[in-house]
């Protein structure tokens, strides 16, 4: 078992690092591109988006990581995917509203902003559908498809940039076509992981079985609001600013993922 947790930890962690290191180059090469205020719109959308996106979750992919190393056949992890598939459309709609509103409220922008509803809908769906895999002792599933997708991102948006596409866009575009690819391939493969089930509970149950992992998700995403509160305050080139001088906001969520994947995988 403690061979198993170490190794376990071993892929997630690393996957995670590395990951994170693309990320910040990719973020580097946008607040190199885009300018402080662009950027600190960017920064502002971008952390809002990831609190929403947990919002969104209500501990689901925690939940589907510790149910299903508890219980390999246990039905309420096939609720809790559907339930999940629900969400991200729920979550992808509800964010291009935020961002079309404030496209039209603050800065135009925002518009350019709006495939991010695309990113955050199905980057959420790939990372609950992951829980499987690592669930059942194949870590390096989700680290392979997690440095594909930042190192997809980071491609796709050294292309759109070299043809002339706005920075803000181009990151935007780059997320979501990557988000999109991770999702279906991550589909694909756990489809064939699990049992195909009637529904046997209901969202209410479900919902108040996660409640826990999704309260300690909100607690530690929060920190993400910190552009957003400078860029309201103070404007969106200060929070440039703060974003370029703290590059590790880019990339702690990556910490918190892996304590959050895995102490459920662990089985305890």
């Amino acid at each position: 078992m403690n061979k198993r947790i170490a190794s376990q930890f071993a892929w997630v962690s690393g996957g995670r690092v590395l990951g994170a290191l693309i990320q910040t180059v990719t973020f580097v090469l946008v607040a190199r591109n885009a300018g402080p205020i662009d950027f600190g719109l960017l920064g502002a959308a971008f952390g809002i988006a990831t609190v929403i996106q947990t919002g969104f979750d209500f501990g689901l992919s925690t939940l589907v990581v510790r149910e299903r190393a508890s219980e390999k056949n246990n039905p309420i992890v096939t609720d809790a995917l559907r339930l999940a598939d629900a969400n991200a459309v729920y979550l992808s709609a509800s964010v291009g509203l935020l961002l079309g509103a404030a496209a039209i409220l603050l800065s135009p922008t925002f518009f350019m902003m709006l495939p991010l509803a695309i990113w955050v809908g199905s980057e959420r769906q790939a990372d609950t559908w992951l829980g499987i895999p690592l669930a059942d002792g194949d870590a390096r599933v989700n680290t392979v498809n997690l440095v594909l997708r930042r190192a997809a991102a980071l491609a796709v948006y050294g292309i759109l940039v070299a043809v002339g596409t706005a920075p803000v866009l181009a990151f935007s575009i780059a997320l979501a076509a990557a988000s999109v690819a991770s999702s279906i391939a991550v589909r694909r493969y756990v489809s064939s992981l699990v049992a195909v089930r009637r529904v046997e509970f209901d969202r209410k149950h479900i919902f108040r079985v996660a409640r826990p992992y999704w309260v300690n998700s909100l607690g530690t995403q929060a920190r993400n609001l910190d552009a957003a509160i400078v860029s309201a305050v103070a404007g969106p080139a200060p929070s440039g600013v703060l974003r370029r001088c703290q590059p590790h906001n880019w990339t702690d969520e990556d910490s918190i993922y892996v304590a959050r994947d895995c102490h459920p995988a662990s089985g305890f």
